[in-house]
C-alpha cells in the first residue's frame, strides 16, 4: 500500500468573523498564509518516587490547543480583514470561535482568543509580513470524520453515444465534480479534502463505459467534500 502523506494545504482553518451576531460566518484562514503551527502546549509534572529506583514519572496536568499563523497581508480577505480590525481591542472583543478540519474530515472546534496580532513589518521591497495566534479556550471539541451526506443525484444516459450524465443541485457557493474509477472508492468522509476530480456542470455529458464507478461530489469552495454519491454504471446508464 502506498504511503499517504498529509500535506499542509489540505488542512482547512476557519474563524468566525461575526461573533457578535449570534450566527457564525466561517471565513477561511488561508489567503496569504505561509505557515500554520498547531501545538497542544502541554503542562507536564515530573516527579521521582522512592519506588522508581531513581527514575521519574510524568503526568500531563494541563494543556491548551493553540495555533500560530504567519504570512503576508492580503486586503479584501475576510479572515485577515477581521483580525486586523481587532488588533487594538481587548477582552471579549478578541474572542470568537475557531474550527480546524484535516484532510480526512476530522474536526476540532472551540471558543478562542485571537492573540499576538502583528500586521506590519518586513523589508521595503517585500510583501508586508503578518502574524497572529489562535488560543482555544478550554478543551476543543473533537469530532471524528463520518461518511459524507448522500448527494441527491440522478444518473441517466448522455446525449451522445458513449456518454452518461448526472443531475444534482449544489448548495450556495458550492460546486459539483466527479471522478470515474475502475472500482468503488469505499467510504468518502464529509469534510475530507478532494483531489483528482473533474469540475462538473449538472447534466453535462461524461464519456464513460459500463462497469466504471461514477463518483459524484458536492464540494465546498475550499475543495472539501460536502456531499457524495457513487454509482456502478450499467449499460442502461450509457447512451448507445
Amino acid at each position: 500500500m502506498p504511503k499517504i502523506f498529509e500535506l499542509n494545504y489540505q488542512s482547512l482553518y476557519e474563524i468566525n468573523t461575526t461573533p457578535e451576531s449570534g450566527t457564525a460566518t466561517w471565513s477561511r484562514i488561508g489567503a496569504g498564509i505561509t505557515s500554520a503551527d498547531p501545538s497542544n502546549n502541554e503542562s507536564k509534572d515530573q516527579t521521582n518516587y522512592l519506588d522508581g529506583d531513581g527514575y521519574a514519572e510524568s503526568e500531563i496536568i494541563g494543556a491548551q490547543f493553540t495555533l500560530a499563523f504567519s504570512g503576508h497581508r492580503v486586503h479584501g480577505d475576510a479572515a485577515q480583514d477581521w483580525i486586523a480590525s481587532i488588533e487594538h481591542e481587548l477582552g471579549d472583543n478578541r474572542k470568537t470561535q475557531f474550527r480546524y478540519t484535516d484532510m480526512k474530515g476530522n474536526q476540532k472546534t472551540g471558543n478562542c482568543t485571537v492573540v499576538d496580532i502583528d500586521f506590519g513589518g518586513g523589508d521595503a521591497a517585500s510583501k508586508k509580513e503578518i502574524s497572529f495566534g489562535i488560543d482555544v479556550n478550554g478543551k476543543p471539541t473533537v469530532t471524528p470524520a463520518t461518511a459524507a451526506t448522500d448527494l441527491a443525484a440522478t444518473v441517466a444516459p448522455g446525449t451522445v453515444p458513449g456518454t452518461t450524465k448526472f443531475e444534482a443541485t449544489a448548495g450556495s457557493g458550492n460546486s459539483l465534480a466527479y471522478k470515474l474509477k475502475s472500482k468503488t472508492q469505499g467510504t468518502v468522509y464529509g469534510g475530507s479534502y478532494a483531489e483528482n476530480y473533474i469540475a462538473y456542470t449538472s447534466g453535462a455529458n461524461i464519456a464513460a463505459t459500463a462497469g466504471q464507478y461514477l463518483c459524484m461530489y458536492e464540494l465546498s469552495p475550499y475543495k472539501h467534500v460536502v456531499k457524495y454519491d457513487e454509482v456502478a454504471l450499467a449499460t442502461g446508464d450509457i447512451k448507445s
